[in-house]
């Protein structure tokens, strides 16, 4: 993609308001409506949110050939949140509330559309809110709800705000015997106002030599309404296994038009990361909200390893930082416990036959002078402190898994029983039987609030095999716990 971002066209010049407040450059934790409530009105310069669809679909992570995990669940039904969130709209903007009762008369309640968007029409609301002036918003959405969302954006940004419907066009996947196949996604721009930030894009024109020819652009051809930009392919290295996936190429073009260095770019339904990572490439502040923890891990791990930055230039809000916040996730949402606990134990979530999440981590051993795979299983204890019971339970998912080692997660030590029967279990001998571990460890959620994975006693000889390049002249490996 050949775009330039030399040129700034708007309805009039903008009056651009200066970002001086503090939650940029951060990763926020949890319900995106009440963290964009912590946000200073007209403070960010672009919003792109990729939201459910309500496609009465439930999507997957994948974590490599073994580990799979729930990362959201679109299926919306009726209750007393919605009724709540319908309130709520009702005192903000009534004209937006008498738009939704209208509609949702032509519906039955438990169909989940109703839910579905009194849920995304009252966090536009705040959207818009905090949307400066010069800003605008790209809502990616399906068939499924595009038609009855762009209304609700007229009523919130204003009919005469709407900028353009995008057609994203893509050739790939399945063909449809019945239909025509679906090889295309809607976007809708909005502006907040008469006066919105627009950077023109080019694009290399099709198998046409400009050279000589007048009215022809050195740069490319304008880009117009309809983007045909490939998906990510099975197999590519930006693929993160997340579900929903869009391609860097994507926002970073919604970026360079509708933003400036050092703008603030907002996603409050970041899952894989790939706008944050865009935003970050391409010099803008940035803040990504997501419900799930693997969400969070995944973007994060994007900007550590594609960015090359490091833990702490990555700030996550919400997550547990002591006991006491770590009770408090445990106690809330149980599912989102067990996922941050796995994911900060480098460990990749699967979701067992019981419904319960657990932790697969692969390694590699060394033995006999070649290197051999293992495999490891973390689970969160449902007895505190940690009781046979527990120990049972994952003594049987390592036999099913075939797994050399196993970690239980508990915020107390086990009494003396508990733990004389775990000392019953044996021994590993790790790095050539130089390293003796117990077979199954008990990781506290102190050390996981303190250290993270260092809590983790497993020798990996990758990592041994990276640090014996660094150390030059070292002739065997060395023992890192």
């Amino acid at each position: 993609m050949n775009a330039s971002r030399s040129l700034q066209m708007t309805a009039a010049t903008p009056t651009r308001t200066p970002t001086t407040f503090e939650h940029v450059n951060r990763l926020c934790y949890g319900d995106n409506l009440d963290t964009l409530r912590t946000l200073p009105s007209e403070s960010i310069d672009l919003i792109y949110l990729d939201p459910p669809y309500n496609s009465k679909r439930v999507y997957n992570c994948s974590f490599g050939a073994k580990a799979q995990a729930k990362a959201f669940d679109d299926n919306w039904s009726w209750g007393q949140e919605p009724v709540r969130w319908l309130n709520d709209i009702n005192d903000r903007n009534k004209n937006v509330w008498c738009l939704l009762n209208c509609l949702m008369k032509t519906f039955k309640r438990n169909d989940g559309l109703p839910a579905y968007l009194v849920a995304m029409t009252v966090r536009l609301i705040e959207m818009h809110r905090v949307l400066k002036s010069t800003g605008s918003i790209y809502l990616h959405v399906d068939p499924t709800a595009s038609h009855y969302l762009k209304l609700v954006m007229d009523q919130i940004f204003g009919g005469g705000n709407f900028r353009n419907e995008i057609i994203w066009s893509y050739n790939s996947g399945g063909a449809c015997k019945s239909d025509f196949s679906k090889k295309h996604d809607v976007i809708l721009k909005f502006s907040k106002s008469k006066e919105w930030t627009h950077n023109i894009q080019r694009e290399p024109y099709a198998s046409v030599s400009i050279e000589g020819k007048p009215g022809f652009h050195p740069d490319g051809r304008t880009v117009t309404d309809v983007w045909p930009i490939s998906i990510i392919q099975t197999g590519a290295h930006e693929r993160v296994g997340y579900p929903t996936q869009k391609p860097l190429a994507l926002l970073e073009r919604i970026i360079k038009a509708s933003s400036n260095q050092d703008d603030v770019v907002l996603d409050p339904y970041m899952g894989s990361g790939t706008t944050i990572e865009a935003a970050a490439k391409l010099g803008r502040k940035w803040i990504g909200m997501d419900v799930t923890h693997h969400a969070v891990a995944c973007t994060a791990a994007r900007l550590e390893a594609n960015l090359d930055l490091e833990e702490s230039d990555i700030p996550v809000i919400g997550v547990p930082f002591d006991l006491e916040s770590a009770r408090h996730l445990r106690d809330a949402d149980r599912t989102q416990y067990d996922v941050w606990a796995i994911l900060n134990l480098n460990a990749a979530p699967h979701k067992e036959k019981s419904g319960r999440l657990i932790g697969i981590r692969e390694f590699k051993d060394w033995r006999e002078s070649r290197t051999v795979n293992g495999t490891a299983i973390y689970v969160t204890s449902n007895d505190e402190p940690p009781s046979v019971t527990d120990v049972d339970r994952l003594e049987r998912l390592m036999k099913h898994f075939k797994a050399d080692l196993g970690f239980l997660v508990a915020f107390a030590m086990p009494d003396e029983f508990t733990l004389k029967r775990i000392e019953r279990l044996g021994e590993v001998r790790q790095n050539n039987g130089r390293h003796v571990i117990p077979k199954i460890q008990v990781i506290t959620v102190e050390q996981i609030v303190e250290g993270g994975a260092s809590a983790t006693k497993l020798f990996d000889v990758s990592r041994q095999q990276r640090r014996k390049k660094i150390l030059s002249g070292e002739s065997q490996i060395a023992l890192e716990v």
